[in-house]
């Protein structure tokens, strides 16, 4: 009787001890049932901003508030991002889960990412002065690189360190994709180079797409990039995210607190 007495006590506290690191673990880790559940209630935040307040407040009051811009033509809205001095979101009016929805290869993927592009004015309104191309970048994260559940395009400013790199490699770069021996920042990378007629008239959700064989039915492993070389043609990034474990998001090219411009 005494020794199973024993065994039960033994048994308890174990439980015990076991929940007890069980809850130290969740309360410090972003896996946790309670981070996980905020996730899922805030991934829609900013379709619900550009769903429920930009676009009714631009048809009802001419006002785009709390977005910077809804143009309503061409379906997008500027949201200027909580993080960074600049940093500001191109989102489309559609539903649009990100990267890897097939309404990206349309028309409705076409111009998005030179609209972005020219929005970088209010990069430049912001800083009080025009900001120059080589510091300004847009990248687009993959499917398990994002906390959002609708498509947006960051525009903000290019780490220096990659700007340095990028200007290494563009002499061997041409209209066709290839792979960047070491990758970047030590993760797989391709890159291909657009005139600016061609951000225009091409589109490079179709470019990625259609140019590398292991984006075709796995768009949503890929990240893209667009930044400018010092010739004024631009170099599409695209860095996929495959295995188990995600490395940082293409978003890794970016700084958004440019330091080139404010230190």
């Amino acid at each position: 009787m005494k020794s199973t007495i024993s065994a039960c006590s033994c048994l308890i506290r174990y439980a015990s001890l076991l929940l007890s690191i069980i809850m130290l673990i969740g309360c410090n880790s972003s896996a946790s049932p309670l981070a996980a559940a905020h996730r899922v209630n805030t991934a829609d935040a900013l379709w619900r901003i550009t769903h429920e307040q930009c676009v009714p407040h631009q048809l009802t009051e001419h006002a785009p508030t709390p977005c910077a811009k809804v143009n309503l033509a061409d379906q997008y809205v500027i949201l200027k991002d909580r993080v960074g001095p600049l940093q500001h979101l191109l989102i489309p009016t559609e539903k649009i889960s990100g990267i890897e929805s097939a309404m990206l290869l349309g028309p409705t993927g076409h111009h998005l990412v030179a609209h972005a592009w020219q929005e970088r004015s209010w990069l430049n309104q912001l800083y009080g002065q025009a900001i120059p191309d080589q510091a300004l970048s847009l990248t687009i994260n993959a499917r398990r690189a994002r906390t959002q559940n609708q498509l947006h395009i960051h525009i903000s400013c290019l780490k220096p360190a990659f700007r340095k790199h990028l200007d290494s490699l563009t002499p061997g770069l041409n209209e066709q994709w290839q792979r960047i021996n070491n990758g970047m920042n030590q993760h797989p990378y391709w890159a291909r180079t657009m005139s600016q007629s061609e951000l225009t008239d091409r589109n490079p959700f179709q470019l990625l797409n259609q140019g590398l064989p292991q984006a075709q039915g796995h768009m949503e492993e890929f990240g893209l990039g667009l930044a400018t070389m010092q010739d004024g043609r631009f170099i599409l990034l695209a860095s996929q995210q495959s295995g188990l474990l995600p490395h940082a998001s293409m978003e890794e090219i970016q700084d958004h607190e440019c330091p080139q411009l404010f230190h």
